[in-house]
């Protein structure tokens, strides 16, 4: 096979790699961490040779992933005695590597269309699934692994599904409907960080649609919304999460409550408490550079006052918040690197985006982002670090493409663009 052959058979086949990784994305399955790893491998290649078909895309997100990955890397190389056995080494590597996802899509014709269709067979698939759960086997849903993670990708892939298409496929329409059924499957997982703000997100578009949208499509979404509060209210197991993950909060902040009716917190908010603030003294003593990945931990259990609170708090790897989390590892400088990251990006595709609903879209990911990551850490596990640079990846791609028509005249949309199967 040539190397003309090679090209034109990768165009048909990546779009289809691109379309089974964003299904397996919402079933937390690992094929979408290997399908991100491959569009980073083909992007890093290009970004690294120069080629002409990268220059269109975001040049300070490339160099700032690249600065955090050496930041982060050589204080770990400095700081351990064995380097590799350090986790935050391989989790660096993969937040740097996977920002070259969206450069490794560029022979897709329409990345984003892909992607979005992927997501929306994804989430429906993730839907009937935590349903059956729900229905035979009432547990918190993870699909076969750490239920966080599970809503975390869930959410994200929800959004995505969300993100209106032109000219869809008569199996896959737009509407809000996704954000109903991505709901109610992250609701099985009972991670409330993703789900209130994923919540939120489906009553803006579904009042956006009703007010926006003709007759016909307000008929669809007011059933579709019936249809969700139905399950949402027929499942005991769906009002049982609910009460046991939330009220213990919402009961914490009411006020004109007697002190020991306030006492009510579960126990993961309050080794979260007991994490927190050791973290937050561990900080102010190392602010420029932090601890270290290794440290941390050891550090934040002798800061605590009191003894009683130490053994718990042994079993943790992790302070469950994103902030926290980065200033211990790599200090303010590592924080100011990961905010310039998110910072570039968010400033190009914000530019490139052709619809207020993609802008929205993004505001979405980035309130479930911060969301999750002030009660977990989503750049401390493989398939959320995956998540959210394949989710990127796929908008800088289709951003990236457009800039590239609109500088050679081309329209921003092709015949082939519309097809009703990825392009």
């Amino acid at each position: 096979m040539n190397l003309s052959r090679f090209f034109l058979f990768r165009r048909r086949v990546d779009k289809w790699v691109l379309f089974v990784g964003a299904l397996a994305q919402a079933v937390r399955n690992g094929i979408s961490g290997l399908v991100t790893f491959v569009f980073s491998c083909i992007g890093f290649y290009l970004w690294a040779g120069r080629h002409r078909s990268v220059r269109p895309l975001c040049r300070p997100y490339h160099w700032l992933a690249l600065c955090y990955v050496a930041w982060s890397c050589g204080l770990i190389l400095l700081r351990s005695e064995h380097p590799f056995h350090d986790r935050q080494m391989s989790y660096s590597l993969l937040c740097g590597f996977f920002a070259f996802c969206g450069a490794g899509m560029v022979l897709i014709a329409d990345p984003l269309r892909s992607f979005v269709l992927g997501s929306r067979v994804g989430v429906a698939v993730a839907f009937v699934i935590g349903l059956g759960y729900a229905l035979f086997e009432p547990i918190r849903q993870g699909m076969g692994g750490n239920e966080a993670v599970f809503a975390f990708t869930a959410a994200i892939s929800t959004l995505a599904a969300a993100i209106p298409l032109k000219s869809p496929p008569r199996w896959a329409p737009n509407g809000p409907y996704y954000l109903i059924a991505g709901s109610l499957a992250v609701l099985f997982s009972e991670t409330r960080a993703v789900f209130v703000p994923l919540l939120l997100a489906a009553f803006v578009e579904i009042g956006w649609t009703l007010l926006t949208r003709p007759g016909r499509s307000k008929s669809i979404a007011l059933l579709a919304t019936a249809a969700g509060i139905a399950v949402l209210v027929a499942l005991p197991v769906t009002r049982d999460s609910l009460y046991a993950r939330l009220y213990p909060v919402i009961d914490y902040m009411v006020p004109d409550r007697s002190a020991a009716d306030q006492n009510v917190l579960s126990q993961s908010d309050m080794i979260r408490a007991y994490l927190w603030s050791g973290a937050v003294k561990v900080i102010a003593a190392h602010p420029i550079v932090g601890v270290g990945s290794e440290a941390k931990m050891q550090e934040i259990i002798a800061a605590q006052p009191s003894p009683a609170e130490r053994p718990i708090l042994e079993s943790f790897i992790h302070t469950h918040n994103a902030v926290l989390d980065e200033l211990l590892n790599d200090g303010a400088v590592g924080l100011i690197i990961v905010i310039g990251i998110f910072g570039s990006i968010t400033r190009y595709l914000w530019a490139g985006f052709e619809s207020n609903a993609e802008r929205r879209n993004l505001l979405y990911f980035f309130l479930v982002f911060f969301s999750y990551g002030m009660l977990h850490n989503p750049l401390l596990h493989e398939m959320t670090i995956a998540t959210i640079f394949f989710y990127l990846g796929a908008l800088h791609a289709t951003v990236g493409r457009r800039r590239r028509k609109q500088r050679i005249g081309l329209p921003s949309v092709s015949p082939a663009e519309t097809s009703p199967m990825p392009a």
